[in-house]
């Protein structure tokens, strides 16, 4: 009988390891191509191709499982996705897709926060939903800690601080008046070498136009305090 009982161990333990290796591969792959799949259906979901899961659902959250990171152009995808919708969708769509938007973009800054294009999208949907939200200053200065003082994004970090409805962040005040300062004396420098009469950057008039209430002071009181030869232009 012990033989026996052996011998039946023996073909458990066999029939059981042969199960194990054959499903165990395909457990792998069926996970690997879930990743996929989650991933190919957010960048869909980005570009209005499909529609967007509830938020909460058992979907919802198995693609945020399945994609803990997703890359910088989906998010900005799903940024551009929310702002277009924003002439499409009821308020209820809109928040949405704003947080799902949001939500992409913080997991991708969790990973490589040194993004400052992303940085500037998540303070346009912060802004979009809630001017009063306490998360938009610091989102703000991290566009300016993460990029250069000078260079291609500069024009679209001022418009974007400029149309900020609040600016009671010194810190941040500070920042944006750093930027004007700089973009009016190089303007400055450009016109006294070529004895060209006074005109105002194209990025300031731009910001300008485009500025809150709350903007618009901070920008003239830079400009006023710099070069107030330059007052009479901005319109």
């Amino acid at each position: 009988m012990p033989v026996v009982a052996d011998h039946a161990r023996r073909f458990m333990w066999r029939a059981v390891r042969g199960r194990t290796l054959r499903v165990v591969p395909a457990l792998i792959m069926l996970v690997v191509l879930c990743v996929a799949a989650g991933k190919i259906w957010l960048g869909l979901a980005a570009r209005d191709a499909v529609a967007l899961p509830k938020r909460g659902s058992l979907f919802y959250e198995a693609l945020a499982v399945l994609d803990p990171a997703p890359a910088a152009a989906v998010s900005v995808d799903a940024a551009e996705a929310a702002f277009r919708a924003a002439t499409n969708d009821d308020r209820a769509g809109l928040i949405f897709r704003s947080e799902h938007a949001q939500q992409l973009i913080v997991r991708a800054l969790s990973e490589r926060p040194l993004q400052p294009r992303l940085w500037l999208w998540r303070v346009s949907l912060l802004e979009r939903l809630d001017p009063d939200d306490p998360r938009i200053a610091p989102s703000m200065k991290m566009v300016y800690f993460t990029s250069p003082a000078s260079g291609t994004l500069t024009a679209e970090r001022l418009r974007a601080a400029v149309q900020l409805r609040k600016l009671d962040d010194r810190e941040l005040a500070d920042l944006i008046r750093a930027d004007i300062t700089m973009l009016l004396l190089q303007g400055g420098m450009l016109q006294g070498r070529n004895a060209q009469p006074a005109i105002i950057p194209s990025e300031i008039g731009d910001a300008y136009r485009e500025g809150s209430t709350a903007g618009r002071a901070l920008l003239v009181g830079v400009v006023a305090d710099t070069r107030p030869d330059l007052l009479s232009l901005l319109r």
